[in-house]
């Protein structure tokens, strides 16, 4: 989504702060010792912070260094070496900051001795943000020991913080950093699969029934009626603030520094159904060991305490029943192994599933053999680190691609793959069944992954995608290093320009996507020096910001604007680049 400070920038070119780019001479550095400085509050007030904790960390340091503020806020490191260092302050409840940092979780400046001046350093830190509430249940009751969590928008796959409310039912998170935040609960295990939930009239009507048996007659000999259908069942799901049980739905709530939002919601049981159907061989041999994954998308963290949704494993005919399913668009998994050892061939089958009201009957899934990926590792043909490779490689390929929770795992699906590389160099992931699978390379000591090729795709910036078809040949490729883009970004009249942002970002727009390794950003020196290690080769935008969200690089829109004021660069395989940056603001 465009906020409203990009869309200034849309709209006006000025409101953004977005400078114009060119190109300009290097500068020489120089050395010094001593860095020292203060922590102030800021809140207006610039008070002193006492007791903060203060980071130097860098290059040319074996291990990073810590300081903690005296009753003025100053702290100091002494005999410092020469170099390009990062510095950091935290106290609770204030919010962690780096130094020339615009807002919490930004990039800050490094800083570049001797170039600094040793004593002006200044870090202030602003107030947390709170969210706080109550949980109840349908009648308005507080409910103690509820879990609830807390998650950033909108990457909210992994909460920020979790805990139970108390015995006023209440909840608070503190020391937020601003954004925007989703807030559930769910009511802490009770061991039961369902939960009877009678309305006023249904309870009325079973009184009814028993003063018609004489009061005394045993619940097997009240006459039921010929028509009747399986009567309602309720149980535990995750419920969002302000009271949906649809994650999708829930709505968000915006912070700023030192904001305190109430958050008030209702946790109550929910109507669930029940999946019902049959797995076969399809030659109708024998059914293998069978393992459940009823996946959706959105948080995860609630899920795990769900003791609502259950399956009974298959019969010789097949047959399953999974209960407790709560309302929802699911991805029915089902892996079978053919033996309980973790070597024999798995199959697998899937369905997509629409829940609403009423039960999912007739389902028939027939399993498939399960997919291999192939292929071999080389060392790039350049690469003088290395003449052979490293032992003790492993590849993985890990199931989804970071949205899916999981609201039940009955025995082990293989959700992550992995196999060793072999003396020959080659390696071979069995058990893969059809979907997005991420790529990740162990052991490669101090190589880097150029690339990791299959299909024509490149594994290592976009998920693998998986079909019913095995994948051969895959070639991962490790080198030295990628390419490296240094420089000094300063203004017209010669001086460092510390207060912006450099986005490196891919001029292919089919890789842009959240964590993406080709997309970038850093903050120049305090004496406007900037490098990004470790990009593939291509051609890229190059972009200076008065200010960038960490959100922003992983928003399609944001860096479509980017690209009128960027300016175009290509990177050969390993190449060692300068480009050195004026900027102008407009």
């Amino acid at each position: 989504m465009i906020t409203p400070r990009l869309l200034g920038f849309l709209m006006t070119g000025a409101a953004l702060g977005v400078a114009t780019v060119g190109a300009q001479n290097p500068s020489a550095t120089s050395g010094s010792l001593t860095l020292a400085g203060v922590v102030r509050v800021d809140d207006g007030s610039h008070t002193p912070l006492g007791g903060a904790v203060v980071t130097l960390s860098g290059a040319e340091l074996p291990r990073s260094k810590a300081a903690i503020t005296d009753v003025n806020g100053r702290f100091a490191f002494e005999r410092l070496p020469a170099g390009r260092f990062t510095l950091n302050a935290t106290k609770a409840p204030y919010l962690t900051m780096a130094y020339g940092a615009k807002a919490p979780g930004r990039l800050g400046t490094p800083v570049t001795l001797p170039r600094t001046e040793n004593n002006d350093i200044v870090i202030t830190l602003p107030p947390g943000g709170v969210i706080t509430g109550t949980v109840r249940d349908s009648a308005g009751r507080v409910l103690p020991d509820v879990h609830v969590s807390i998650f950033r928008t909108p990457s909210w796959q992994s909460p920020v913080n979790s805990m139970t409310t108390d015995d006023r039912g209440m909840y608070r998170f503190f020391g937020l950093t601003p954004g925007s935040y989703i807030v559930g609960g769910l009511i802490e295990s009770v061991g039961v699969s369902s939960i009877d939930v009678p309305t006023t009239a249904e309870i009325d009507r079973r009184f009814a029934e028993w003063d018609r048996a004489g009061g005394g007659a045993p619940a097997s000999t009240v006459p039921k009626s010929a028509s009747a259908v399986r009567p309602a069942v309720y149980g535990q799901a995750a419920t969002f603030y302000p009271g949906t049980v649809d994650a999708r739905e829930a709505a968000p709530i915006a912070l700023a520094a030192g904001d305190e939002r109430v958050a008030d919601f209702v946790v109550s049981p929910v109507s669930v159904v029940q999946i019902e159907g049959r797995i076969g061989t399809g030659d109708g041999s024998p059914l293998p060991v069978i393992a459940f994954a009823l996946e959706t998308d959105g948080p995860s963290a609630l899920d795990t305490y769900n003791t609502t949704v259950r399956v009974r494993p298959t019969p010789a005919n097949g047959r399953f029943l999974i209960t407790g399913v709560p309302p929802g668009h699911y991805n029915l998994k089902v892996v079978a192994q053919a033996g309980r050892s973790a070597t024999a061939a798995p199959t697998w089958a899937s369905a997509e599933l629409s829940v609403s009201d009423r039960d999912v009957t007739g389902l028939n899934l027939i399993l498939h053999s399960a997919v291999h990926v192939s292929g071999r590792v080389v060392v790039d043909a350049g690469t003088a680190a290395a003449t052979s490779l490293p032992s003790a490689m492993r590849v993985t390929l890990n199931s989804g691609d970071g949205q899916t929770r999981r609201l039940l795992t009955y025995g082990m699906p293989r959700l992550s793959v992995n196999a060793a590389v072999g003396a020959d160099d080659k390696f071979d992931l069995t058990g893969l069944v059809p979907g997005n699978w991420t790529f990740s390379l162990n052991g490669a000591g101090s190589l880097w992954l150029r690339s990791a090729i299959a299909d024509g795709r490149d594994a290592a910036d976009v998920p693998l995608q998986i079909t019913d078809s095995d994948i051969r040949g895959m070639t991962v490729t490790l080198a030295s290093a990628g390419a490296q883009l240094s420089g000094a970004l300063q203004t017209w009249d010669k001086e460092p320009a510390t207060d912006f942002t450099i986005v490196v970002l891919t001029t292919d727009r089919g890789l842009w996507r959240s964590a993406a390794r080709r997309i970038r950003s850093t903050r120049p020196a305090t004496d406007g020096q900037f490098h990004i290690d470790n990009l593939p080769s291509g051609e890229y935008f190059i972009a200076a910001l008065t200010d960038a969200e960490p959100d922003d690089l992983a928003d399609p829109a944001f860096l479509e604007s980017l690209a009128p004021s960027a300016i175009k660069l290509t990177l050969g395989e390993g190449e060692r680049r300068i480009q050195n940056l004026t900027v102008k603001a407009r």
